[in-house]
């Protein structure tokens, strides 16, 4: 794709954003960087912006300032962790993720690592981005054992708890002038883009070595 068409396509979604939402919630927010995590930081400083000049209507001829832009965006990133932390505590009981039951395990991924690691060593940034959410099936089987037995779990629930963690993965606290990605990838991908040896990477992907 061309630079031109990816500019092409980044007016199209933020024009449609803007004709969807005068003044988009936090939820509306997080759904569309959700969707387009590229433009993340697009869509949020869109609707900041959006979203003051609603307010007081009578600068919506100015520019804003960029004490101004930086504010809003703040206000923004705060308001999509926000209702990422509401939405937590109005899930399901039903519907853990894999952050739930290691909760309930007394256990954060530092810990988990430790305890596997009695084994072989593995990149806690991976562990990170599978219990955020960010890894996508298939997992390799020695490393979802080891991840597995470490929370002392079923396979069955094990698994579910992985699909809720995919459906609804964690896009981290909210930083100045820094968007939330949300970029999921396959298991494969993540462990060879780690800082791992290839001999660690080939051990938990299940090949010969």
């Amino acid at each position: 794709m061309t630079n031109r068409d990816k500019s092409t396509d980044r007016d199209a979604v933020l024009f449609a954003f803007h004709q969807a939402y005068v003044k988009p919630t936090a939820a509306e927010i997080a759904e569309w960087t959700s969707k387009y995590p590229d433009l993340a930081e697009d869509i949020i400083a869109h609707a900041a912006v959006s979203y003051d000049w609603t307010a007081d209507k009578a600068h919506s001829a100015d520019e804003p300032s960029k004490e101004a832009f930086e504010a809003a965006f703040s206000r923004a990133l705060s308001a999509l962790y926000v209702a990422e932390a509401e939405a937590e505590d109005a899930k399901p009981a039903s519907a853990e993720t894999l952050q739930d039951i290691a909760r309930e395990c007394g256990k954060d991924v530092r810990a988990i690592q430790r305890q596997i690691e009695t084994t072989r060593r593995i990149d806690r940034g991976v562990l990170a981005d599978f219990f955020n959410g960010a890894m996508l099936e298939p997992l390799s089987r020695r490393f979802s054992t080891a991840v597995r037995e470490a929370l002392e779990v079923t396979q069955s629930r094990f698994e579910a708890a992985h699909r809720q963690t995919l459906l609804c993965p964690r896009i981290g606290l909210a930083k100045a002038r820094a968007a939330p990605t949300i970029n999921q990838r396959t298991c494969e991908d993540i462990f060879r883009s780690s800082d791992m040896t290839p001999d660690l990477i080939a051990y938990w992907l299940d090949e010969d070595v």
